[in-house]
């Protein structure tokens, strides 16, 4: 895909393609070219009368909220900030404790901490063996 845009964005590597067709297939694909492009300015432009009846449609509420006296927070929203998700919280997978005695708990997501590492390869163990029962 990257290479056939290279391709229809250069004159000399466009002509080139051109130029093994036969003139029957190049007028065949500027036809079927035109029809894709004029395809996609219609469904643009329809995306953006949407977008411009949706701005007048909240312009529209404001107002008539403005005129009543109502505010975001009478109708129960935030208007400054919007809820995030957040991710859920993973209990811990593995528990070990390093060579300062400090316990550590790892859920078994991302990169294995250095601390777990070195205490399976210092000691002959697998990660098996740091399992929370």
């Amino acid at each position: 895909m990257e290479n056939l845009i290279k391709v229809l964005n250069n004159k000399r590597s466009l002509r080139r393609v051109i130029n093994e067709m036969s003139l029957d297939d190049a007028e065949s694909c500027l036809l079927k070219l035109q029809e894709i492009i004029e395809e996609r300015r219609a469904e643009n432009e329809k995306i953006a009368q949407q977008l411009a009846e949706k701005e007048r449609a909240v312009s529209e509420l404001r107002e008539k909220m403005a005129t009543l006296g109502i505010s975001i927070e009478d109708l129960g929203g935030n208007a400054t900030t919007r809820s995030s998700k957040k991710g859920t919280k993973v209990p811990a997978k593995y528990e070990w404790m390093d060579a300062e005695g400090t316990i550590h708990q790892w859920t078994g997501r991302g990169n294995m901490p250095l601390s777990l590492k070195a205490e399976i390869n210092d000691h002959n163990k697998t990660l098996e063996d740091f399992l929370i029962k």
